[in-house]
């Protein structure tokens, strides 16, 4: 059986967070003592085990002081929990406010107004304009806030309507247009992305309209500016859009909110992945500035941990950098905030990959040989890993070592349900160059040809460092071959 909604949402709690809510049971319904008792029998209990059906009985027995269990009494039990999920929304409700003056102030107004208590409520209207007016960084819903606070104030009964004084209206009218104009650049954008990413076809209403009136009446304003430029930056792909995008999000000074900078910083992170894929490897240096800004702000993790998939991206950006001495720091500081099912896999792929540029394959297939993975994405990295240090160890000694592997790798790629088609195409032609290389009539021509037309391929710097020798092995050759007759006459 599935945990109750309360259980699931009580675990999503922090150790402090349950502390504050048994606080808060005790204070506002100290009266429920069948309910605390559940409560704390619960934490005890069942934060790490799933809570059974059969579970009830215990409750049953240990809290209601009950040696047989009714149908009744499980449904009792059923109640005493719907009403801690009562008494846990509450609690979270309560917490949000307390953080978000601005709510309460709102809320506030709309009490006041209902009670009809119009010197408080226009006092307070006043106070909360000033302070909203004078906040320094851009927010989109501030502006929502302010507009929502003119428009109260104009059409209040008791403000006075043919009044050249008052401003409410165009204020609120200007505060409206900042608000749609960023939401409407801001939803554009991604869809665009979209667009360029998951070939999605959208038709987006006023989008030239708006750009214009964005261009015309609200340059002053950074985010929208940087919505312009990213929109401009997904259209065009110039690297000079990129590097004004890159400069103004990355500035020391920048007034963006920390939510808006990571939008910004993921736009940019695609563009110079999307760069490297196109074999632009300059982009190598841009995508590992742009990790470390986000790591230095501390904008990466999400609910507290970071992405094994961008934890992974970073360490291979930086091994192709040779950065050891930072990958090493960074795996030491940042590793504790992998989720835990993942964190001893992700590490030692980590560790592999430093080996692996370090060119100590041996090492690297020691590291990740008896590693077991729950996350497909991770194994098609380990995967690859093992199999370009076969290549490596083996290339000259033990071809059919190499190519059981590839066989091995192409089945777990066939047997794929879960990695979309573009990623199993970039690891099978990464398969195919690799069983291309090891073929006896190697030659550095086709196997050049066939790179520069393949579509997606895994590993774009390796491959290309393998061409590359094999272009000076071929020339190396060319220039023992004998002279021509007329060049020996000559």
């Amino acid at each position: 059986m599935e945990n109750s909604k309360f259980i699931r949402l009580y675990r999503a709690l922090s150790a402090k967070e349950q502390m504050a809510f048994e606080r808060f049971v005790n204070g506002m319904y100290g009266g429920q003592t069948l309910a605390m008792d559940v409560l704390k029998y619960i934490h005890k209990n069942f934060l790490k085990t799933l809570f059974q059906e059969s579970d009830k009985e215990l409750i049953i027995n240990e809290i209601l002081k009950q040696k047989t269990v009714s149908k009744q009494q499980r449904k009792n039990v059923d109640n005493l929990l719907g009403k801690l999920y009562g008494y846990l929304k509450e609690f979270l409700v309560w917490k949000k406010l307390s953080s978000q003056k601005e709510e309460i102030d709102f809320l506030m107004l709309d009490i006041l107004q209902e009670k009809k208590v119009d010197k408080l409520l226009f006092q307070d209207m006043v106070r909360l304009e000033n302070k909203l007016e004078k906040t320094k960084v851009f927010d989109v819903q501030n502006a929502l806030r302010l507009f929502q606070l003119y428009h109260q104030k104009f059409y209040h009964p008791k403000t006075s309507k043919i009044n050249t004084k008052n401003k409410d209206l165009p204020k609120a009218m200007e505060n409206l247009d900042h608000f749609y104009v960023s939401m409407k650049l801001k939803l554009a954008t991604e869809l665009i992305n979209r667009g360029r990413v998951l070939q999605e076809q959208h038709s987006i209403s006023l989008l030239h309209s708006t750009i214009e009136f964005a261009n015309d009446e609200m340059r002053g304003y950074p985010v929208i500016e940087l919505w312009l430029l990213t929109i401009e930056l997904l259209e065009k792909e110039n690297e000079d859009l990129f590097r004004q995008l890159k400069n103004k999000v990355c500035h020391p000074e920048s007034s963006v909110k920390p939510l808006d900078k990571l939008i910004f910083l993921s736009y940019l992170i695609n563009f110079a992945s999307s760069q490297i894929k196109k074999r632009n490897f300059t982009y190598y240096q841009a995508a590992y500035d742009l990790y470390v800004f986000g790591i230095e702000e501390k904008l990466l993790l999400k609910n507290g941990y970071f992405s094994p998939t961008k934890f992974n991206n970073i360490v291979r950006i930086a091994c192709v950098l040779k950065k050891f001495t930072w990958i090493e720091q960074f795996i030491s500081e940042w590793g504790k905030f992998l989720p835990s099912n993942y964190q001893q896999a992700v590490v030692q792929i980590s560790n592999a990959y430093i080996l692996f540029e370090q060119r100590k394959f041996n090492q690297t297939l020691e590291t990740i040989a008896h590693l077991s993975f729950d996350d497909p994405y991770i194994e098609l990295r380990a995967r690859t890993l093992m199999l370009k240090s076969y290549f490596e160890l083996y290339q000259f000694s033990n071809k059919h070592l190499i190519l059981d592997y590839c066989k091995s790798f192409d089945n777990f790629l066939r047997r794929n349900l879960v990695v979309n088609q573009v990623t199993v195409a970039s690891y099978r032609a990464l398969i195919q160059f690799i069983r291309k290389m090891l073929h006896k009539k190697l030659n550095f021509k086709a196997v050049n040809n066939w790179y520069q037309q393949v579509p997606y391929i895994f590993s774009k710097f390796w491959i290309e460092e393998k061409i590359y020798k094999l272009k000076m092995e071929s020339s190396s050759l060319n220039s023992f071959q004998p002279e021509d007759s007329n060049s020996i006459q000559k």
